[in-house]
């Protein structure tokens, strides 16, 4: 890991994060991510954001971890798109006041038909296809589309 390789870096680190018996393990392990995170590793950023949920690292901020998430899923790491959703929609079935609730409603249906559109997991699919219904009542019908395109369009594009 110390060559600078992201990649040896993420391997290092869900080593540590696996095996790990304290509080010590996972900070090595939150070390070793942010060093790939550094270097633009979408992984990295993706196991920061589990680590942050689950509270082993930050301090319980629900917007890092949905930024974390989010830099992964945005550059097509497939892993984090039901996260991505899953928490934007949860905070905004919390009564969070976003500053523009239709870009949250959005995000969270972006990422949960992507969601759909490339999983397997039942629990994962049987979760976005009922949020993804209460979505879609709460956002305007043209904007459903350009989604539905745009969802499209980013599948297109990290596929090739």
């Amino acid at each position: 890991a110390k060559s600078d390789s992201p990649i040896a870096q993420v391997l290092t680190a869900k080593m540590y994060i696996e095996r790990a018996q304290d509080d010590t393990d996972y900070q090595k392990g939150a070390y070793w991510l942010n060093s790939a995170a550094k270097r633009n590793n979408l992984e990295a950023h993706y196991y920061l954001g589990k680590l942050h949920e689950q509270g082993i690292i930050g301090d319980g901020d629900d917007f890092e971890t949905i930024k974390l998430y989010e830099i992964a899923a945005s550059g097509g790491f497939v892993e984090a798109f039901y996260p991505s959703g899953r928490l934007i929609n949860q905070k905004i079935k919390s009564g969070y006041h976003f500053e523009t609730k239709e870009k949250a409603l959005a995000a969270a249906y972006f990422w949960l038909l992507l969601t759909k559109q490339t999983t397997a997991d039942s629990e994962k699919l049987v979760y976005s296809e009922k949020s993804l219904h209460e979505l879609r009542q709460q956002l305007p019908a043209e904007r459903v589309e350009a989604l539905d395109k745009e969802a499209k369009e980013f599948l297109t594009k990290i596929s090739q």
